[in-house]
């Protein structure tokens, strides 16, 4: 049914194994069920703007690529998501592995550096991030982006735009529950120690990762370029730029 694309939807697999998870219980109970006209706009523009357009390695929701996405990014508070299975492994994370910490976000100034920070691509990302004014959720299980993204989204108090990094299996239940949930900006799919199939999801949102992942070079570079921008749009003379990121709960919040 997914790969002929039954009824223009590709997340038949993922919603029928996922029902009696955590997350598919709570998508159901609080997003189709308790916003149901809602819903059915949210998969009527899945169905027909943002499946047909997504691209492999980078999936526009709700129709925002290129120059569209900087200026929406620019306009305003937005989140970029990294993955918990980006973090390092050898020297592994100093904060741990699958949690929405970061020794590096918390302290950027401490010293020394851990190594596996020196090396570590959301330490990177996060660096370039900073004067785009995003704020930085690394992305631990479908509940808790559930949680932290989409049920703020659907009661009007989050950020509307978002870029998130996530497995090719992800990708396509990611899309249609940001679109749902009126979210726009971009999904980012890793090519590097990847989970393939429900099966190997479902043991890394449980905490189960012994791979790294890494989006592809080009992906990469991509999204530095968007990040550096975003950053150019927003500044402007006698604004004050993001100087540090500011713990509040699971996010890190650029401050000045």
């Amino acid at each position: 049914m997914d790969a002929r694309g039954f009824l223009g939807f590709d997340v038949w697999e993922f919603s029928a194994r996922s029902v009696f998870r955590p997350y598919g219980g709570l998508f159901l109970r609080s997003v189709l069920l308790r916003h149901p006209w809602r819903a059915l706009a949210g998969l009527w523009t899945y169905r027909q703007r943002t499946r047909p357009s997504r691209r492999p390695g980078w999936a526009p929701v709700a129709e925002a690529p290129g120059e569209a996405l900087l200026d929406e990014l620019a306009a305003g508070d937005w989140v970029l998501g990294l993955g918990f299975c980006q973090k390092p492994l050898d020297p592994p994370c100093p904060s741990g592995r699958f949690n929405h910490s970061c020794r590096f976000l918390a302290q950027p100034d401490a010293e020394p550096l851990p190594a596996a920070c020196q090396r570590c691509r959301i330490r990177e990302l996060a660096t370039r991030a900073l004067p785009a004014g995003a704020v930085v959720h690394v992305l631990t299980s479908a509940v808790d982006i559930a949680r932290d993204l989409l049920l703020p989204a659907l009661r009007s108090r989050a950020a509307k735009r978002v870029v998130l990094s996530v497995c090719p299996f992800s990708v396509a239940p990611m899309t249609l529950a940001l679109t749902v949930c009126g979210l726009r900006g971009a999904v980012l799919s890793y090519d590097d120690g990847v989970c393939w199939d429900f099966a190997a999801w479902a043991r890394a949102d449980d905490g189960f990762k012994p791979e790294q992942t890494h989006l592809p070079l080009q992906t990469h570079e991509r999204l530095l370029a968007l990040l550096d921008g975003v950053a150019a749009r927003r500044s402007s003379p006698g604004q004050a730029s993001p100087r540090a990121f500011k713990q509040c709960g699971n996010f890190y919040m650029p401050t000045a």
